[in-house]
């Protein structure tokens, strides 16, 4: 299990997948972790994420409770897009 980003990422289906996000979420401070992941590898083209934005979008790729589970198929496919793979919570301690 990595945490290093795919060498090669579609930006425009991140984008997608991100406004897909920001609509399965419930509560606004949720949406935090698209604008996050917007921020730092859409708008400033940075070849990598926070850890801090890591490990949150793992706790969404692995989430339990109704509030969470209409965003959590789109966490998924978004750490698939970056990464290749879905992230596992376990793995990285979150």
């Amino acid at each position: 299990m990595t945490n290093a980003l795919k060498g090669s990422i579609d930006k425009t289906k991140l984008q997608n997948l991100l406004q897909h996000f920001r609509s399965a979420v419930r509560r606004g401070i949720d949406r935090g972790l698209a604008d996050e992941i917007e921020y730092q590898i859409i708008q400033c083209g940075h070849a990598i994420l926070e850890i801090a934005t890591i490990k949150k979008l793992a706790r969404w790729c692995n989430t339990n409770g109704s509030p969470y589970q209409d965003a959590m198929p789109v966490a998924r496919e978004i750490s698939e897009v970056l990464f290749g793979v879905v992230l596992d919570r376990r793995l990285l301690n979150t």
